[in-house]
């Protein structure tokens, strides 16, 4: 990589060193991003009590509002870049990191680090080349998504994805990330369905709530009872409301398959015909972090951090966003790079040289081994759940060699007392498909053979 910032001198690096966070503290996110920006100062926090990083300096943070939103993501870029930032954590949603990539970040030369976003198109580093992420690509979520379906012997499926790139996300990834399979968009997932012997039934996109509803009623007459969703947090609630309202639940047959921003606990939790429709439903979070050093995560979450619960807003409990340990590990990798850098006798400032850092990084972060591959992806497995009453349950894991392993009993209904197998993959009752295709168009056939013989005789 060429320098594109001349480097300073050891004893000319600043004694305070700016970094700022991205996140959508209004919008349809604005329910996970709150807590993950209070993860982000938690781990200033930490840094800086840490006397083996960034020692003799100080690590200050600041944040702005994404509002899942590119406009307003790219605003806000450009604003902690004019204050001073090195580098740029976040942001969550894909298509505002995708903004802030091709635009701010690349035109400054600032290594930006998402805590959330997986969309495949951001692998490519030809059009991306500041841009990595402490999370996987939904590259393997496809094939994860795919293997899935295929374990309960499924081979008709729909899918309802959103209309923005991690709607799309998912169905770009299984090719990899040259850019033929990039331009593939949403076919994609369909045709790697297809190949492997799963038929599409219907592969629908959602823009607003009324296409929820349209999309919704033609998949319960024409479509697969198996619905593979791949949409962001609020679009999942205004479904699966909609589905409550229409029948569209475990009791009547239906599974839910979601991917990992489907299967939040704030969903989940939104309201009463929401946990109904979800009852029963599966689907992938990236591999839930364990071991002592989540688990100190958890009790600096639970206490907040010593400080008032007003400053870190939603800590107390020991239930933060599942993506605020990813946006402290996020901050934490970002440390660790500008520590390099300085300890090599570089800038802060030199963004080629932190960027070059932060794939030569590696460490033990909350959520596990941090270490990024040449398209500045973190290569993990999933968990994979199971919603049961009031609970999301892991139930299982795939990793890309073994495949998907069931440790648990997956409870269909979402009745853990419940002992159903899984239902058969199912189009639309036959009456009603024959009337649709084929009664109803031979009647107005008929029609207009008579209206036509009549207006001849006329």
């Amino acid at each position: 990589m060429n320098a594109t910032a001349q480097q300073s001198a050891p004893d000319q690096v600043p004694d305070q060193i700016t970094i700022g966070g991205l996140f959508p503290l209004t919008g349809s996110l604005a329910l996970g991003g709150i807590e993950r920006e209070a993860a982000f100062r938690m781990a200033i926090r930490e840094i800086n009590a840490d006397p083996t990083i960034l020692p003799n300096h100080e690590l200050v943070g600041i944040t702005a509002d994404s509002g899942t939103n590119s406009t307003k993501g790219v605003a806000a870029a450009k604003t902690l870049i004019n204050q001073g930032a090195s580098v740029l954590i976040g942001a969550s949603s894909s298509s505002v990191s995708q903004a802030i990539a091709v635009g701010p970040a690349t035109t400054n030369h600032i290594p930006q680090i998402s805590y959330s976003s997986t969309s495949p198109v951001l692998s490519d580093k030809d059009t991306y080349p500041y841009f990595v992420r402490v999370v996987p690509s939904d590259g393997l979520q496809t094939r994860a998504l795919l293997e899935l379906v295929q374990s309960f012997n499924w081979d008709l499926i729909s899918i309802i994805r959103s209309a923005n790139l991690y709607g799309q996300g998912v169905s770009q990834g299984v090719t990899g990330s040259s850019s033929e399979s990039i331009n593939l968009g949403v076919t994609t997932l369909q045709a790697e369905a297809e190949r492997l012997n799963i038929r599409v039934s219907q592969n629908r996109e959602i823009r607003n709530s009324a296409d929820i509803t349209k999309t919704l009623q033609r998949i319960k007459l024409f479509g697969s009872n198996i619905i593979l969703l791949n949409v962001y947090l609020e679009d999942a609630i205004h479904i699966f409301e909609s589905a409550h309202e229409l029948g569209m639940t475990a009791a009547n047959g239906y599974v839910w398959i979601g991917s990992d921003a489907s299967t939040q606990l704030e969903i989940l939790e939104a309201n009463s015909q929401v946990q109904t429709a979800m009852q029963g439903m599966i689907g992938l979070k990236p591999l839930q972090p364990t071991g002592t050093l989540y688990q100190d995560f958890i009790d600096l979450w639970q206490n907040c951090a010593g400080a008032n619960q007003s400053y870190y807003p939603g800590c107390g409990d020991r239930t933060p966003n599942f993506y605020a340990p990813f946006a402290y590990d996020a901050t934490y990798l970002a440390a660790h790079a500008l520590d390099q850098v300085i300890k090599t006798g570089g800038s802060p400032d030199d963004g080629e040289s932190v960027l070059q850092q932060l794939y030569d990084v590696k460490f033990t972060g909350v959520t596990g081994d941090i270490e990024l591959n040449q398209q500045g992806d973190r290569i993990m497995g999933y968990d994979v759940v199971n919603v049961q009453q009031s609970n999301i349950i892991t139930v299982g894991d795939w990793n890309p060699i073994t495949g998907f392993t069931q440790d648990q009993a997956i409870h269909w209904t979402g009745d853990p007392n419940s002992t159903q197998g899984p239902p058969q993959a199912r189009l639309a009752s036959s009456w009603i498909l024959l009337l649709s295709v084929v009664i109803i168009p031979m009647i107005i056939y008929i029609i207009r053979k008579i209206i036509e013989r009549w207006r001849n005789d006329v």
